[in-house]
């Protein structure tokens, strides 16, 4: 694995250099089919971003004590 091949909008990957083998053929988002064969299947704007906190709800106390 690698940041340089992922897709997501992140210069790290905190599975650097991990080998694997395999992919998923098919992503769902609440029954239906977005992802198929590599290709989005979608409909533009499918979705919805959620805002999370940097650290994740566990972490984020403990980082604002520092």
């Amino acid at each position: 694995m690698s940041q340089k091949t992922h897709h997501l909008a992140v210069d790290y990957n905190a599975f650097e250099g991990l080998e694997v083998s395999g992919k998923a053929e098919t992503v769902l988002l609440r029954g239906q089919v977005i992802v198929e064969n590599d290709q989005y299947v979608g409909t533009k704007g499918q979705g919805e971003y959620i805002k999370r906190a940097k650290y994740g709800h566990q972490l984020e106390s403990k980082v604002a004590q520092r």
